[in-house]
């Protein structure tokens, strides 16, 4: 109601606000679709009124949109163009955010020293301006891009200070974030009993905040330990929650990543047949994505999975 009165009296400014408050509450529900069209409408209007702290936030929450959909070199682009115009105001908070999200970019590239590096100045800048808060969010990235380069002893002592940081400030989503990410390092370097400690407490923050985003990533990589534990019915109970969550939200990134691990699962059990259809499954999602990280992985899989079932057509097509 305050748009459509806005549109007949308003500024162009008011009206460029009241579409990012529309789009920031359209992503709280999860209506993904309706959040771009806010965004790039109020990124309109924000350039014609010259309302540069406007504009510059409308294209940081626009690389985010379309990194959700997929979409890495136009969230790219927007991250880039939100940077320039922070860094042509001198807004150095602003400037924080575009190159933290830069990271994001890089790290799910598979870019593992150019996301540290945009980390790592997101970092510099938080500790500029006394922001321990912001911090907390990019120690927990950085710690998990510094762990991916087997630096796991920098990366710990990282992620635990994010979850303090973000307890201090009484930041339940963002002491989700730092359990779940707490619990994926002592996945991955191969202690699942303290991975165990960490995934439940950060799926009892996802169900108490209600985040189900939160949730289905505690979901997916939960299912990871099951997995190895041989526990294979829970683990494919876990990959299809958080399946279904994706699905719900419209977010393919995440369809893809719970299918990859559903047709990975049952490759290493030989169940060809289930393992091909997960794999496939994914493969449709993520094609039209921007991961060409992930695309060589589901393409590899299926290539391993064709080989398996003797299938030399299928596999050529695949190479």
């Amino acid at each position: 109601r305050s748009l459509t009165l806005l549109r007949e009296v308003g500024s162009q400014d008011e009206i460029g606000r009241t579409l990012l408050n529309l789009a920031k509450f359209a992503v709280h529900l999860g209506h993904v679709e309706a959040a771009g069209d806010y965004y790039h409408e109020a990124l309109h209007v924000l350039r014609e009124a010259g309302d540069r702290t406007g504009e510059i936030y409308a294209l940081n929450s626009l690389g985010n949109y379309h990194k959700q959909r997929g979409d890495l070199n136009l969230g790219t682009t927007y991250y880039l163009q939100s940077l320039e115009l922070a860094q042509g105001v001198g807004n150095l908070r602003d400037q924080e955010q575009a190159l933290g999200n830069l990271g994001t970019i890089y790290h799910q590239r598979g870019e593992w020293d150019t996301a540290e590096n945009c980390y790592r100045q997101a970092c510099d800048i938080c500790k500029g301006l006394s922001d321990e808060a912001g911090m907390a969010v990019w120690l927990g990235n950085l710690a998990l891009v510094l762990g991916l380069q087997d630096c796991e002893e920098e990366a710990r002592p990282l992620l635990e200070r994010q979850i303090e940081i973000h307890r201090k400030y009484k930041n339940r989503v963002g002491e989700g974030t730092a359990l779940l990410n707490l619990a994926t390092h002592y996945r991955d370097v191969g202690d699942l009993d303290t991975a165990e400690k960490y995934f439940q407490r950060a799926a009892g923050v996802a169900r108490e905040i209600r985040r189900p985003n939160l949730e289905a990533r505690v979901q997916a990589a939960w299912g990871s330990v099951r997995w190895h534990q041989g526990r294979f019915e829970e683990a494919q109970e876990m990959f299809e929650r958080a399946l279904e969550i994706y699905r719900a939200q419209d977010e393919p990134r995440g369809q893809l990543t719970a299918l990859y691990k559903l047709a990975g699962m049952h490759y290493e059990r030989k169940q060809w047949a289930l393992a091909r259809s997960f794999a496939e499954a994914a493969w449709d999602v993520g094609e039209p994505l921007d991961i060409p990280y992930w695309h060589s992985r589901v393409l590899w899989l299926l290539g391993e999975i064709a080989f398996e079932q003797g299938d030399d057509r299928d596999l050529s097509r695949r190479a």
